[in-house]
């Protein structure tokens, strides 16, 4: 009896492991994984700043929310990293006398608008896993571009002159940005 039992040992090991990696490879293939495998969904194009955040924790909704801080902080970067490079080119091309100004005024109204609609982020899809320490969760959001740079526009036309189709075309045309590059 006891030689049974320990020949079938390996085939319940085996079968074990190939469990484990089955609901990992899903876990990185829907979503991604702390080293941000993604897929197509959950990648930046010409509409959307994308991003994932992962969190681990031993309660569900801490993970959640330390995911979607991770994500948040990484859209918040790409976003800022793009208007930077935007209003670098712009200024560049600029024939005004007051480029410090402007900068200093296009900054404050980035900061802002960034900070505003990372309270309206769109979740494009989620996933957890639990394991023996607890929960894993990866969670996917998008940021639309173009309602971005309208915002920032009309936020900005307001309170100083400047060519903003020029802009909005070197932030829709000119700037990409993948994040987790």
């Amino acid at each position: 009896m006891t030689l049974k039992i320990k020949n079938l040992l390996p085939i319940f090991c085996f079968v074990g492991l190939l469990l484990i990696l089955q609901t990992t490879a899903f876990a990185q293939v829907t979503l991604g994984s702390e080293n941000k495998n993604t897929n197509d969904k959950c990648k930046s194009n010409q509409d959307y700043f994308r991003a994932i955040g992962y969190g681990k924790s031993s309660n569900i909704n801490i993970a959640r929310k330390i995911a979607l801080l991770n994500a948040k902080s990484d859209i918040a970067s790409s976003v800022k990293t793009s208007f930077s490079k935007t209003t670098e080119l712009y200024l560049e091309e600029s024939k005004t006398t007051e480029k410090e100004a402007l900068q200093s005024k296009f900054e404050e109204n980035q900061k802002e608008i960034v900070e505003q609609e990372l309270q309206n982020l769109n979740i494009v899809e989620e996933n957890q896993k639990q394991t023996e320490k607890g929960f894993e969760f990866w969670i996917c959001i998008e940021m639309p571009k173009k309602k971005l740079i309208d915002t920032f526009i009309t936020n900005t036309k307001t309170a100083i002159s400047f060519d903003a189709k020029r802009y909005n075309d070197i932030f829709m045309n000119k700037v990409v940005i993948d994040i987790g590059d």
